[in-house]
């Protein structure tokens, strides 16, 4: 057995915003100049040991900057020895929906708390009438190996300056004028601009929108089709109109390619940022949903979503979704459709039940060729370093019981899931059914309430149709429950993991979500050194001691 040590991540397109130097500047005049209202938003530490530790950029940052590359655990050829699980739990209910008004792509009901086989055809939303003529994009393979590593680019050189020839009353006016070339930059002016739609723009080179230094743009939306090569950075998107369906904020779709979405602060409503005052009917009343993106090599980065319903859903191939924050949210924080994807370093937090749904802190199910789900493989992604906190502070009396990774309709095959927080109080903190050759350590799989006991745990089972998981490793993690035996003839190995007895004892802050070890932990010095991670999920290098600790948390 060949196991897959490394994936394509989205790196390709992430490298666009390389060091590219503008062939011209445009200026685009908003609908309406001024201020945009609402524009503070609270920072909320991404991968911090404790809460104030690291502050998330702000939206209004022009610059990007690439993040650096984890390197992929190594994993030996030889197969690895376990037994799968499948004993019955309490389930959760929850059902399949497609919102028929927006028709949001949506597999409410697939998951593992139903005991079903759910399955749905996703249906591929109607796009808004292009604004240029649809150009074909050229076809486009992805490749598999070691991912490249991003540079880290800050746009240099002196600030633009605005001419008359260069500056145009809208968006479309500009595109429709043909001037636009790859490598070329458009700035927004302060205020609102209405719907950005970006339709049959192919570029050699990326062309980077975003606001004017030291301004705020603001749109209500971002739809983008049969494009390619664009870096949408830096803007503000909520709507000015009531919720119409569950739609998504920002969208692409299968015939684009290699875009970016960086730094953009995604609500569903103007006033999401208070949330945490909404009871189930302002829930409803704001239903909108973060980004639904899809095609090849897509990159969702470092972008903030603030009470949305779902968050930041990838159902293309070779994607990279990595530093999102999402603060506040009803339906699937994440998911990760697409083969050769990264989902890394991510944070989701205080989750609402405002349906009878279940809630995930991210899920990838498979889809056959007829698009049911459960019937087809997915491979080679990549889950690591992102933090899953079902409340942060005090909790809410809506606040939902939050599922970890739930992988429930595989098959998955080559999955990476390491150096992952998840604090919650449902069952499922990672769950795997129907897993090839795949890895799950070091991470921490905890009770939101310090509560030790039978949950959240860890679980390897078999596909929902009785097809076994084989060669899975699950090695180093510390959690509260283990549901995974060693079974050689299956290939399922399990080692080094530790069972939490006693919060307090183990953890510095269960109160302040601080999941660092106490020097009285029983994690300490007791990973497996060949199946760790070389760095842990705050970048810290593995071991500190004498051998890597359990857990997500290298602390000694």
């Amino acid at each position: 057995m060949t196991f897959v040590k490394s994936l394509l991540m989205a790196s390709v397109g992430l490298s666009i915003l390389g060091s590219q130097v503008s062939a011209a500047e445009y200026f685009v005049q908003p609908l309406t100049p001024g201020p945009v209202a609402n524009t503070a938003v609270a920072a909320i530490s991404l991968q911090a040991t404790a809460p104030d530790d690291v502050s998330a950029p702000s939206a209004e940052q022009n610059a990007v900057t690439q993040p650096p590359v984890i390197p992929p655990v190594a994993v030996t050829d030889a197969p690895a020895t376990g037994t799968a699980q499948n004993g019955a739990e309490t389930k959760e209910p929850h059902k399949i929906a497609v919102s028929p008004g927006a028709k949001w792509v949506s597999a409410r009901g697939h998951g593992e708390a139903s005991g079903t086989t759910g399955g749905t055809t996703t249906t591929t939303p109607t796009a808004p009438a292009p604004t240029t003529p649809v150009v074909t994009a050229p076809s486009q393979t992805g490749s598999t190996g070691t991912p490249p590593t991003p540079s880290t680019t800050t746009p240099t050189g002196p600030a633009p300056v605005m001419t008359a020839s260069q500056t145009y009353n809208s968006l479309g006016a500009l595109l429709q004028s043909g001037k636009v070339q790859g490598g070329d930059r458009i700035y927004l002016l302060g205020g609102y601009h209405g719907q950005m739609v970006l339709a049959g723009l192919q570029f050699t080179s990326p062309v980077t929108i975003t606001s004017m230094p030291g301004q705020v743009a603001h749109v209500d939306s971002i739809n983008v089709r049969a494009s390619s090569k664009i870096v949408i950075n830096g803007l503000k998107v909520w709507p000015t109109s009531a919720a119409n369906g569950l739609v998504a904020q920002v969208r692409s779709y299968n015939d684009s390619s290699d875009l970016v979405f960086s730094d953009l602060d995604v609500r569903a409503a103007a006033n999401s940022t208070n949330y945490q005052q909404w009871n189930t009917t302002d829930w409803n009343n704001n239903q909108r949903s973060g980004f639904l993106i899809d095609g090849q090599r897509q990159t969702v980065f470092r972008n903030r979503l603030t009470g949305v319903y779902n968050g930041v859903f990838v159902l293309g191939q070779n994607a990279l979704v990595e530093e999102n924050i999402v603060d506040g949210f009803a339906g699937d924080a994440f998911r990760a459709l697409g083969d050769n994807s990264v989902v890394r370093r991510n944070r989701a937090q205080n989750c609402r039940q405002t349906t009878g749904t279940h809630i995930d802190g991210i899920q990838s199910f498979s889809r056959g060729p007829t698009g049911k789900i459960g019937t087809g493989v997915v491979r080679n992604i990549v889950i690591e370093g992102n933090k899953f906190l079902e409340f942060v502070g005090a909790r809410s009396p809506i606040n939902c019981k939050l599922q970890g990774i739930g992988l429930f309709d595989g098959m998955y095959d080559g999955f990476v899931i390491r150096n992952n927080l998840i604090s919650s109080t449902a069952y499922h903190g990672i769950t795997i059914g129907g897993g090839l050759n795949s890895v799950i350590t070091n991470n921490t799989v905890v009770h939101a309430m310090g509560t030790t006991g039978n949950w959240p745990w860890l679980r390897v089972s078999n596909h929902k149709n009785g097809t076994p998981s084989q060669n899975v490793t699950v090695a180093n993690n510390l959690l509260s429950s283990l549901k995974v035996t060693t079974n050689p003839a299956l290939g399922i190995l399990q080692t080094n993991n530790i069972t939490v007895t006693n919060a307090l004892g183990e953890f510095n802050s269960v109160a302040n979500q601080d999941f660092t070890l106490k020097s009285t932990s029983t994690a300490i010095d007791k990973g497996a050194p060949t199946l760790a991670p070389p760095v842990d999920i705050a970048k810290s290098p593995r071991p500190k001691g004498k051998a890597p600790d359990a857990g997500a948390y290298e602390s000694f």
